[in-house]
């Protein structure tokens, strides 16, 4: 006996509707499979569901997922089949439309990363026009979540579409494309002046109507450590003793943004001996820092009504705090009872290196939970521990360490750890002996 999923049924519901095939022709909805006639019916022809939808046309294909849309249907096989179907339409969609595909299996949480680079393609060898930004931007959005931005592809967008029709953005648009930047390190000085440029001439006077946007623009510039003074007056004007204006989940996001500006802008680091330099005190940055410590009095009084994340932000922010002489030791212990979750994520070099490590005889613990983070590889008794740094942890442009990644090999020194760090450039390419060597001298003698 067969049995088949909610989303089946409603999908079998669905086509049975919209292309007018005989309910006993639906029966089963089974792909490439033979669809048995109830009895009665066995002098019919048997059809399948491919032979069905192999003719529909473009418009009825995307009233069909409009439809799905509405049902929240998720059922990999027809959306895989309808997927497959407006192949042969990609060069007919407009940008409009393929807007509308792209953001439609996103929303139903359904990646086809060969129809998303089709639309790339076709965009970036035809550079038609979008009918309003706001259909670039989702574009955009939807492409990074389902992981189909590359640095190509934005740098594209970012010349040919966005650098010079910043004034035609609204702020949330702008606010999502420094989202954007933010999360693929991309530090592009230009454009990114030029859209804070837009937003104090054109939106400073209502930016703090929506908090979600404020923080969002605030946290960006933060990441990416551009444009100062627009960080500092957008905190001023908007952020400074307003603090019961903001959600939990906001005044999170501006503790955690004030701590990654502290740290990105703080003297180098030496990660492999001595401790490292202190946040340098000057009226901006005591500004800051008092200003953290009043955000982050109000939030230790919700911590209960605290997300994960959330709390992953707060938990650092504390750690940073304790550094600059607050005495936050019972918060911290307290936040910690709350076992929060951390997200483990082990890169294939991580693994090449562990294969390595045994062979070598070295003991190292993987995943290491240490204050705030958690550690690739430590070496608990020598207080030292090895971090692999892929791309994700630069920026793109200019090569240097990002805030994120600074912040946390600054609180991993205040903890009195050694930070080694073995780079994804001078890894790739090596072999396996080279490896060896690589790892004895840039990590095994520095740990002696």
């Amino acid at each position: 006996m067969l049995h088949f999923s909610v989303d089946r049924i409603k999908g079998a519901n669905l086509l049975t509707r919209l292309f007018a095939i005989p309910r006993w022709q639906n029966k089963t909805v089974c792909g490439k499979c033979d669809i048995v006639p109830p009895d009665g019916e066995k002098g019919k022809k048997m059809v399948s569901l491919d032979t069905c939808m192999e003719n529909i046309s473009k418009n009825k294909l995307l009233y069909l997922m409009k439809n799905m849309e509405m049902i929240h249907l998720t059922e990999k096989e027809i959306l895989n089949t309808v997927s497959n179907l407006l192949k042969k339409y990609t060069d007919e969609l407009t940008t409009d439309e393929m807007g509308f595909v792209i953001h439609t299996f996103c929303k139903l949480k359904f990646i086809k990363y060969s129809l998303c680079n089709n639309f790339v393609k076709i965009i970036m060898n035809n550079k038609p026009k979008f009918s309003s930004m706001r259909i670039l931007t989702q574009f955009l959005i939807d492409l990074h979540k389902m992981g189909s931005l590359d640095f190509n592809v934005l740098t594209f967008f970012t010349q040919y579409y966005i650098r010079h029709s910043l004034s035609f953005f609204s702020l949330f648009d702008l606010s999502m494309i420094l989202y954007i930047y933010n999360k693929h390190n991309y530090n592009d000085v230009k454009t990114i002046h030029a859209i804070c440029n837009v937003i104090h001439s054109y939106f400073m006077q209502i930016v703090q109507q929506d908090k979600g946007v404020l923080t969002t623009i605030l946290l960006s510039l933060s990441a990416l450590n551009l444009n100062y003074d627009m960080f500092m007056k957008l905190l001023n004007e908007h952020v400074y003793k307003k603090y019961n204006q903001f959600e939990v989940k906001y005044l999170c996001n501006i503790a955690y943004c004030i701590a990654l500006w502290l740290a990105g802008n703080s003297a180098e680091l030496n990660l492999a001996k001595g401790k490292s330099q202190s946040i340098l005190s000057s009226p901006q940055n005591d500004f800051l820092i008092g200003m953290l410590s009043e955000v982050t009095r109000l939030l230790l009084k919700s911590v209960n009504k605290m997300k994960n994340e959330e709390l992953k932000q707060i938990h650092i922010v504390l750690y940073l705090l304790k550094d600059v002489g607050k005495e936050y030791e019972e918060a911290i212990q307290n936040l910690e009872n709350k076992k929060i979750k951390s997200t483990l994520t082990v890169s294939k070099m991580q693994k090449q290196m562990e294969k390595i490590f045994k062979e070598i005889g070295l003991r190292a613990e993987q995943e290491f939970p240490i204050g705030p983070y958690v550690l690739d590889f430590a070496f608990r008794k020598k207080m030292a521990c090895i971090e692999v740094n892929g791309f994700t942890h630069y920026y793109t442009f200019g090569g240097g360490l990002n805030a994120k990644s600074k912040l946390k090999y600054y609180i991993l020194r205040k903890l009195n750890w050694k930070v080694l760090t073995v780079e994804y450039m001078d890894w790739k390419n090596k072999s396996k002996e080279d490896k060896v060597k690589y790892l004895e001298k840039n990590i095994l003698e520095r740990i002696k």
